[in-house]
């Protein structure tokens, strides 16, 4: 059962909360398109790239990874 025959994908609309999705930019096609299918099943859901990261982000830029996050929980949440 994979990520998107199983039960995750149909669910992704119940969650309401402000949602960060953080990819690097060379990570496998796969991830991408995972990432793409959560940001669509997510209302207001927002993926950022990381610019020459692959699959570990926050250990290839820990700087600008923690920046990104950091921002992210600052901004208060939209109703």
């Amino acid at each position: 059962m994979g990520f998107t025959k199983g039960f995750a994908l149909p669910r992704l609309a119940e969650i309401k909360a402000p949602t960060l999705i953080l990819v690097g930019e060379k990570d496998i096609p796969d991830v991408h398109a995972h990432v793409g299918a959560i940001q669509a099943g997510i209302e207001g859901a927002r993926r950022v790239v990381l610019s020459g990261d692959g699959h570990l982000p926050y250990l290839e830029s820990p700087e600008v990874f923690n920046r990104i996050v950091l921002e992210f929980l600052a901004k208060p949440a939209e109703k």
